[in-house]
């Protein structure tokens, strides 16, 4: 009886380590996905309104692809917006 508690122990533990060690590699894996699904395909500017980007990147259609991208600053849309 004693045996078949340390068994079924040693059985849990070897699968517990299995489902850690998966789960690891499934994500490591989906950091080295290749793009080639383009989930927000594009043809100009507006069509990103569904893809979210963090501050301060913005919403940009590159190659027919939705991308973040840094802000662009300009001086005379300031100007413009002071005069």
């Amino acid at each position: 009886m004693q045996m078949r508690k340390n068994m079924t122990k040693l059985l849990l533990k070897f699968i517990y380590t299995l489902i850690i060690f998966m789960s690891i590699f499934l994500v490591v894996l989906d950091g080295f996905r290749t793009p080639s699904r383009n989930p927000w395909p594009c043809g100009q500017d507006e069509d990103c309104e569904t893809k979210a980007c963090h501050r301060p990147l913005t919403r940009k259609c590159i190659s027919s692809n939705c991308d973040c991208v840094k802000r662009a600053f300009s001086i005379d849309s300031v100007n413009k917006d002071v005069t």
